[in-house]
């Protein structure tokens, strides 16, 4: 099986969503999904069954598109999804709870007329052409973000560790303890002095590929 990430690199970093929206990904963060055999990919084939159901919701189709992945790739590729929404979401609006909303007094028909304008709108984006470059960008933009976040870790974890040196070592009186000491705060101190030159370069790689998405996004109305 091949990969359909390959030239990303290793697989995608997570990426949190907001209220009311939903993320799924074909394989687990950190991991690139498989290509499969057939036409569509492992996921892509499981997706695709499970919106033939009418009666499921999202959140059950994700859980079976994932039985059906795990199976089908014994067990190397997960589906994974960020999820935060409020309510259930049908792909099918007549099979939801409640089905259709009705026509009725009281101003149900200026709801419908919102609707039908919602769907408008949604049917238009849907046949906007899609900008490769910019999700390749947007992919990326996250991945950067993560880097910046691993490394604030690696520094806080690091200052910790300082200080938890200079508990070991006390007052130091004698030069070969005080020498150890400088020996191990100068190496943490080195290593967090590259991380802080790492972490200005991503910023500056960030602020060109945020300002690079932005344009695209204005070019793209």
């Amino acid at each position: 099986m091949g990969t359909r990430s390959a030239s990303i690199g290793s697989g995608l970093a997570q990426v949190q969503t907001g209220v009311g929206t939903f993320i799924a990904y074909s394989t687990q963060p950190g991991n690139v999904a498989l290509d499969g055999q057939g036409r569509n990919s492992p996921f892509t084939a499981a997706l695709l069954e499970g919106l033939k159901d009418p009666g499921r919701n999202l959140t059950s189709v994700m859980i079976e598109v994932r039985k059906q992945v795990l199976a089908s790739t014994n067990g190397k590729q997960v589906p994974w999804d960020h999820s935060a929404l409020t309510g259930d979401f049908y792909f099918h609006v007549a099979a939801a709870p409640g089905g259709l909303p009705k026509l009725g007094p009281g101003g149900s028909a200026v709801e419908t007329e919102a609707m039908q304008q919602r769907l408008e709108q949604l049917e238009r984006e849907l046949a906007r052409p899609t900008d490769p470059n910019r999700t390749l960008n947007l992919v990326k933009l996250e991945q950067l973000k993560e880097r910046v976040r691993q490394l604030e870790e690696s520094n806080r974890a690091d200052q910790q560790k300082i200080f938890d040196t200079y508990r070991k070592y006390g007052a130091a009186s004698d030069a070969s303890a005080r020498g150890a000491l400088n020996r191990e705060i100068g190496s943490i101190q080195l290593q967090m002095a590259r991380r802080g030159q790492e972490q200005k370069q991503l910023r500056d790689e960030i602020a060109q590929l945020e300002a690079q998405s932005s344009a695209s996004a204005k070019d793209g109305k």
